[in-house]
């Protein structure tokens, strides 16, 4: 049985945000922000695309990562 997606029509990767200097929070899951790209993956019938986060498909600059989500 399918259902829906609850999910919006496009999301868009989270972004990481300076900071002067560390600080601890029980409340908080931190990420250390190294030189990368952050992207947005969708599988929708077999078929995988890539997104940057302005909404760009980048799936053949990334294309040993799409071949990955898609076996």
């Amino acid at each position: 049985m399918s259902r829906e997606s609850t999910l919006p029509k496009r999301l868009q990767p989270m972004l990481a945000t300076l900071t002067d200097a560390p600080f601890d929070d029980p409340h908080w899951v931190f990420e250390d922000k190294y030189d990368g790209f952050r992207m947005v993956s969708e599988i929708r019938g077999g078929k995988v695309a890539l997104y940057s986060r302005n909404g760009k498909i980048i799936s053949h600059s990334y294309v040993e990562i799409a071949q990955a989500w898609k076996a």
